[in-house]
């Protein structure tokens, strides 16, 4: 961040300056007293297990500049250091980045969908960085406070820079989006997530085609054409719109995508320099939409094609997300990240491309926030192990039977079930054997890395 004054902060949160100088800098924000350096502004979130307001004098005694705090919190105390006081810390958070976001003219790029957010904005950090500085969310940085965070690493030194933007109740993105003011949005895909709150995939259309209406007229809007409801996205967004997909309507058609001991291989025809073969450590057909569309943002902002190929193979996989990790003489596909519908089937779609030595083997635990639509996925998911070659299927968690009757019902014949992951560990030197390649995914409730961790354990020894 660039130093800014209490003065700007609390004129772009309406908030009030309390024991300090309106003309006192901060060079950062911080959310945890933990982290605290001299000149920071440290902001007191409270949340349902934590409150930052608990730890005002550790930041303080952290050289913190100032903090923003909340003002229920902070009346009838007494505090020598400088406060910016505000109704709600959170919500001023967010306005203090929309505010500073505005003092930076550099292209910025919102990436949301249901699936392949975080690959597909680092894939496009990854290849303009060849070119220019960018600055990118870390990790899973995309709510409302990821979002605000990462605007406020801003500084001058960056020439672009790549947001995530998730959602996972209706009414969350358009915020997000305005926080941002993006003029280029990526839309990976549109699929059944978080269907407790969204009710059925007419809400997640409805909330992810938010991305569409809040480009300028002037931007860009880079859409999977093969999504559900690409058309009806398109119909919403007053910005150019560049489509991305394996069919031939296309504007950036994929083709020969294959996989390869390196990851894959693939070429792209929709911008006459650009056309032909590209790389990626990445795996998984998804994994080739999500780099195609790096290559078309790559396009629109005039990189070449030697950099945009340098991007793709700088940027790798992303911690459990279909990650390959060796355990001695099995193959593990760590996709414990988080799951829906959609996610899985990419995932098995994968595991089925894989050549083995011995079996496919599948752990798959329960996805989370379905509601309503929970039976049926977890259903169509065990059907659709059983579809893709998995010879054995290892079902965790509350859904486990579902899976497991739709594995059996499509002739699937090895299949255990388990209640949870701490029942598996102890047995699954029993259920894996040497050779397989065994792919372990989950919503983040399962926590499955655990089955990971324990299968490295085992076959490492």
């Amino acid at each position: 961040m660039d130093p800014r004054s209490l003065k700007f902060i609390n004129e772009a949160v309406r908030g009030e300056i309390r024991d300090g100088r309106p003309g006192a800098l901060v060079r950062n924000v911080c959310l945890d007293s933990r982290k605290v350096a001299p000149g920071t502004l440290f902001v007191a979130l409270k949340g349902e297990r934590f409150d930052g307001h608990d730890h005002l004098v550790q930041a303080f005694n952290s050289g913190a500049g100032a903090a923003m705090v909340e003002r229920d919190k902070v009346e009838g105390k007494t505090f020598s250091q400088p406060l910016i006081v505000v109704e709600n810390s959170r919500i001023a958070l967010g306005e203090l980045a929309a505010r500073y976001r505005r003092d930076f003219d550099l292209p910025r790029i919102a990436v949301a969908g249901s699936n392949g957010k975080t690959s597909t904005k680092n894939l496009i950090a990854s290849v303009l960085e060849q070119r220019l500085p960018t600055l990118a969310s870390e990790s899973s940085f995309n709510n409302d406070i990821g979002v605000p965070v990462t605007l406020l690493n801003l500084d001058a030194q960056y020439g672009a820079a790549v947001f995530e933007v998730g959602t996972n109740h209706p009414g969350e993105l358009r915020p997000l989006l305005r926080m941002v003011a993006p003029l280029y949005g990526v839309l990976t895909s549109i699929g059944p997530e978080h269907l407790e709150f969204f009710r059925d995939i007419g809400g997640v259309v409805e909330e992810e085609g938010v991305l569409g209406e809040e480009l300028p007229a002037g931007g860009v809007l880079f859409l999977n054409i093969e999504t559900l409801e690409a058309r009806s996205v398109i119909n919403r967004t007053s910005a150019t719109v560049r489509t991305i997909g394996f069919k031939p309507d296309a504007d950036w058609v994929i083709s020969n995508a294959s996989l390869t001991s390196e990851g894959m291989t693939f070429s792209v025809n929709g911008n006459r320099n650009l056309a032909g073969s590209y790389s990626t450590c990445l795996i998984g057909m998804h994994q080739v939409l999500n780099a195609t569309m790096a290559i078309a943002v790559g396009s629109e902002l005039g990189l070449g094609r030697a950099e945009i190929q340098r991007g793709l193979s700088a940027c790798k996989p992303a911690r459990m997300r279909l990650q390959i990790v060796p355990a001695g003489t099995i193959t593990i596909l760590d996709d414990t990240y988080n799951a829906n519908e959609e996610s899985m089937k990419s995932a098995l779609d994968t595991l089925s491309g894989f050549p083995v030595e011995g079996r496919r083997v599948a752990i798959l635990g329960s996805m989370g926030e379905l509601g309503p639509a929970a039976e049926e996925a977890h259903f169509q998911v065990g059907k659709y192990a059983a579809k893709m070659g998995v010879q054995h299927l290892i079902a965790l968690g509350a859904h486990r039977a579902t899976l497991a009757e739709g594995a059996r019902q499509n002739d699937l014949k090895i299949i255990e079930q388990y209640e949870s992951a701490e029942m598996l560990i102890p047995v699954l030197a029993n259920s894996v054997q040497p050779g397989d390649m065994v792919l372990v995914k989950s919503s983040r409730l399962g926590k499955l890395e655990r089955v990971v961790d324990a299968l490295v354990s085992t076959f490492n020894r």
